[in-house]
């Protein structure tokens, strides 16, 4: 099978869309398979290869780490033709999203979006009429789902979630999978060593992208107060992003910076030890559809403290393999049950084992082999594969275009309730 996608986003970036289709493309390839990731130029990233095509772009768009993609690349069309796709993948409902869905359409081919994102939930901080904006977002995803063939769900909570808002095609939920051999076998030890972690502190972790999207300023303060109460107790966060402040001012006021350990996003031969490192992982995130970092924790049988939000509410076992705390809980009740596994330790054994045990129905060979059933129900159910005449060739483009703009339109209309009512 001949898989190609298409990701707004995409290495050197790190974050949990651009490691689902690493993995995802590794293992269909090792699986025999072939793949061709189509993303925008990146600063600091390799050029094209015979994996990755490599679009023009503008680079750190508004002094952001993205890339925005120039309209019409020349040479994608030569390369899509040489590459000889059987399905197209979209990652994102924007941009390259557009030209994936352009693409599909014109060649008859099958095509697959992943609703990787609630994408509302990263409205927050944008100096624009939140309601109005929110509403947008919502409109935009739901509307670009109901123009493809069938939608990827990372968790049935966000299936639920999609179909509520009016998605009617098909849903499957695919999870990204992890190495669970390489998360089990990380030396804690030797990461605390290095660090200048005492071997005996109950390290309360966290791992990943450190933005407010992330609820980054609420675990800070979360995990200052615990470590403030309880003595020969350490707070651990790695990653990078614009929360980093947050974190070393909370913890300055509270006159803690002693006992916090903050490190930069660290190379992934790093990242088992670093979960092994921790007593508890912490996750604070509302916005996160599904947690791949939970997952790797829960591997390295690091138990889970998170909000029931969507994402752990479906990973994590209550009382089994993690605690969960209500999503809008108030800082004193993700505190307790911080302080819950610190006093506990017949309970942080058991909800080791717990962790261990569910991290291995996410075993990334398994769920790649599933996300290759999915393409090949969707081929065996797209349109016959034929040589299309030039007439034939243009309406199925037209028909993209339509789409697209019925698409534009459900935004507008989302971020502009009365647009086009004659009264306004």
């Amino acid at each position: 099978m001949n898989i190609v996608m298409f990701t707004n986003t995409y290495a050197p970036m790190i974050g949990g869309i651009e490691r689902s289709i690493a993995t995802f493309t590794e293992d269909f390839r090792h699986l025999g398979h072939r793949t061709l990731v189509v993303t925008p130029e990146f600063a600091g990233a390799e050029e094209s290869d015979e994996l990755v095509c490599r679009l023009p772009a503008v680079k750190n768009f508004y002094g952001s780490e993205f890339s925005v993609k120039l309209p019409f690349p020349p040479a994608l069309s030569d390369r899509l033709e040489e590459f000889s796709p059987d399905i197209v993948h979209s990652h994102q409902p924007f941009m390259l999203g557009d030209t994936a869905l352009r693409k599909a359409r014109s060649a008859g081919l099958p095509l697959i979006f992943t609703h990787h994102t609630l994408y509302e939930r990263y409205t927050q901080g944008l100096k624009l009429e939140m309601e109005g904006l929110e509403r947008a977002a919502k409109a935009i995803s739901v509307a670009y789902a109901n123009c493809c063939d069938l939608v990827i769900a990372p968790t049935q909570s966000i299936a639920d979630i999609i179909r509520q808002r009016g998605a009617t095609v098909p849903i499957e939920v695919v999870p990204t999978g992890i190495e669970i051999d390489y998360f089990k076998g990380g030396d804690g030890a030797a990461f605390r060593e290095r660090n200048g972690i005492g071997q005996d502190e109950f390290v309360v972790g966290h791992l990943g992208r450190l933005i407010p999207a992330k609820n980054i300023s609420y675990l800070a303060e979360a995990t200052a107060r615990f470590v403030q109460q309880f003595p020969n107790t350490r707070a651990l966060f790695t990653g990078e992003g614009e929360s980093v402040q947050d974190i070393e001012r909370t913890f300055r006021k509270a006159g803690l910076e002693s006992r916090l350990t903050l490190l930069d996003a660290l190379p992934h031969n790093q990242v088992a030890e670093v979960y092994a490192a921790m007593d508890c992982f912490a996750f604070a995130s509302h916005s996160d559809t599904q947690g791949i970092v939970i997952i790797e924790a829960m591997a390295a049988g690091t138990p889970v403290v998170a909000l029931n939000a969507t994402g752990p509410k479906d990973i994590v076992e209550h009382e089994q393999s993690g605690l969960l705390v209500p999503e809008h809980a108030a800082l004193d009740e993700f505190i307790t049950a911080l302080s819950r596994l610190y006093q506990d330790a017949a309970l942080r054994d058991r909800l080791t084992s717990g962790a261990r045990q569910r991290a291995t129905e996410f075993d990334r060979i398994h769920c790649a082999k599933r996300m290759l059933d999915v393409y090949q129900r969707a081929i065996d159910n797209g349109p016959a594969q034929h040589e299309r005449d030039v007439f034939e060739t243009l309406e199925k483009r037209l028909q993209a275009e339509w789409l697209l703009i019925q698409e534009k339109a459900e935004l507008i209309k989302a971020f502009l309730p009365n647009w086009g009512d004659p009264k306004v």
